[in-house]
């Protein structure tokens, strides 16, 4: 019996020995004219374990043809079941005793290196060379004529004994004929080879982690792992689907975890995303693509990205906690002989967020900005600031702010609370900051107003109010001591003050410029505001004398910015220098932003900027 599950030295040295002088031990030996596989029996076999058999003949003249002098040739199909063992080798013993060389092995079909893997079987046929001096002597005796290698590739469960057999179907699949060209009858001994069952433990599929609570708006991932895999299972790919809920969640997408990947040859995995966000399923897969080490132990198959879309509201929507399925359905193992491996799975749950309502204060500003639109009325944003502790569009200097706040329990309005408003301008060292105080009282549904104007004071107005406003409401309710109800409800807002939109620079090119060519002017500059606004650009040129000597002008509309990050952008224009235009070094170009033009009941944006330059005579 030969099982390789490790080569000593000695082991080594007894198979070079053996093949140098082709003699084999028989452990099988069987009367003449037979061809029988040898051992008979290889028993203790496991998963991954590796064996040989041989094919031994024992031949004589005895029920050959007349005259004739032994055995000049053979053929033979010896076939496996590839469920369990893989044929991996084949060794032809070759030149035989008295036949000299070369021999020759006859090519036909299925013939593939001794042995075809499609139809589980080893195909063999050799005869001596007759037209070739010295003719051969044909073979009598006894001798192993080949060694054929396999792999066990059962990856456990019952004890199986399988066959090693000479004949399926067809009787004359194996024959031997002798120097006269006649064929003669000889006995066939099969042999086998039994892997004992064993107890491999199931590999586990799961949700990790198996419980998640999410966070309204947030996104997180789940991983699909797999868990105490054993090598014998011999995982060549897996499938799952992962139901959810698509009231609370979205499912994003999702990525191939590292343990396959791991232990993939060159040409790697092949991955399978598909996301069906009606109907709430995640269906993925992946498998290996060609060689690859057998993967065992623990580890990453998928990561899948959601989002918490849904946020409850107790207990207008009933108890806490709000727990959602994260089923895994249609799952699949399979080894590389496309076998289903045996598993478990390990579904996770998902605890979907929740607002307890109770007392809710809400800070916000009303919808309306100046400056009045292109309509006649004034713009109006989307973003007042509703919900806790938010931002909301900018405001300018000297415009009217009105603020709310809106106190409810259980979501119903409660009226006549005193509700305190404590609002900071820019908190800058060695500036007269600005801080107001105020109280009002809630209406009856739910609301409490103040109203105020941005300040442009008179020393160091840019310091003291352009920058980051912030007011903190808060209110009491009920008394302190009556702790079920009651309770300081509080909320923040914060918003910029300065010019919704504002120029920051403007350069000229070229400098100096001559008479009669264009000079061209770039104007960069920023947006506050949180809606697009209508901006009229003027350019107006004054040379050394202070004559005005061109004038343009351009409208668009510039794109909105969000809080802490303003809109940026920039506009180029060019206008012809006169020839009647002075030379010097102090001519001017005057940039301003309008919201229209005066005359059309515009006003500035922002403050005037400017630049000089110098003009200089026309080229003769």
């Amino acid at each position: 019996m030969r099982i390789h599950k490790q080569l000593s030295i000695a082991i080594i040295v007894m198979l070079f020995l053996s093949l140098a002088t082709i003699t084999f031990a028989q452990v099988n030996p069987q009367p003449a004219q037979a061809m029988w596989v040898d051992p008979a029996l290889t028993d203790g076999l496991s998963f991954g374990d590796t064996f040989s058999v041989d094919i031994y003949i024992n031949v004589s003249t005895a029920g050959m043809a007349p005259g004739a002098l032994g055995l000049y040739a053979w053929e033979f199909k010896l076939f496996y079941e590839s469920a369990y063992v893989n044929c991996t080798g084949y060794t032809d013993h070759l030149p035989y005793v008295n036949w000299n060389a070369p021999n020759h092995v006859a090519a036909g079909a299925g013939i593939e290196y001794g042995f075809n893997a499609t139809h589980d079987r080893i195909h063999r046929a050799v005869s001596a060379l007759p037209f070739v001096s010295p003719f051969p002597t044909p073979f009598v005796g006894v001798m192993s004529i080949c060694t054929i290698d396999f792999k066990v590739v059962y990856p456990g469960g019952p004890t199986v004994v399988g066959d090693l057999a000479f004949t399926k179907n067809y009787p004359l699949e194996i024959s031997m004929g002798d120097d006269t060209g006649a064929p003669f009858a000889f006995a066939i001994v099969d042999g086998s080879y039994r892997i004992p069952g064993a107890a491999i433990p199931e590999p586990t599929l799961e949700v990790q982690p198996s419980y998640v609570t999410g966070v309204l708006g947030q996104k997180f991932n789940l991983s699909i792992n797999i868990v105490n895999l054993a090598g014998a299972w011999d995982l060549c790919g897996w499938e799952v689907k992962l139901a959810y809920n698509t009231t609370v969640l979205d499912a994003l997408n999702s990525y191939e975890g590292g343990f396959l990947p791991s232990k993939a040859g060159v040409n790697g995995t092949y991955y399978l995303n598909i996301i069906n966000d009606t109907l709430g399923v995640v269906h993925t897969s992946g498998l290996f693509l060609g060689n690859h080490t057998v993967p065992s132990g623990s580890g990453t198959l998928a990561l899948i990205e959601f989002n918490a879309t849904y946020e409850f509201l107790v207990p207008a929507e009933g108890s806490p906690p709000f727990v959602f399925d994260m089923d895994l359905y249609d799952t699949l193992l399979s080894n590389c002989t496309a076998q289903t491996i045996s598993h478990t799975v390990n579904d996770g749950e998902y605890e979907a967020p929740y607002r307890t309502l109770g007392w809710d204060l809400d800070c916000y500003t009303w919808i309306y900005r100046k400056p009045l639109n292109v309509s006649g009325t004034l713009y109006e944003t989307p973003n007042i600031g509703l919900g806790p502790n938010m931002t909301c569009d900018a405001f300018e200097p000297q415009e009217l702010v009105v603020l709310y706040a809106e106190l409810k329990y259980n979501e119903e309005p409660e009226q006549g609370k005193d509700v305190a408003f404590e609002i900071y301008g820019p908190q800058r060292a060695g500036s007269e900051n600005i801080t107001i105080f105020r109280v009002a009282r809630t209406n009856a549904v739910g609301i409490a107003t103040i109203n105020f104007t941005i300040p442009w004071p008179c020393d160091d107005p840019e310091e003291v109010v352009i920058g980051k406003w912030y007011c903190f409401q808060k209110v009491q309710v009920k008394d302190p001591w009556d702790p079920p109800y009651y309770g300081t409800p509080n909320d923040t807002l914060r918003w910029d003050v300065g010019w919704y939109v504002e120029l920051l620079d403007v350069t000229v090119d070229p400098d100096p410029v001559e008479k009669l060519s264009m000079l061209c002017m770039n104007v960069t500059y920023k947006v506050i505001s949180q809606i697009p606004r209508w901006v009229v650009f003027t350019f107006t040129i004054m040379d050394d004398l202070l004559d005005p000597v061109g004038f343009t002008s351009t409208a668009v509309w510039v794109e909105p910015g969000v809080w802490c990050n303003p809109a940026e952008g920039w506009i180029e224009v060019c206008i012809e220098i006169p020839k009647w235009a002075h030379v010097g070094p102090r001519a001017m170009v005057y940039v301003n932003a309008f919201s229209g033009l005066p005359t059309t009941c515009g006003v500035p944006w922002c403050p005037e900027i400017s630049t000089g330059f110098s003009i200089i005579a026309a080229s003769p």
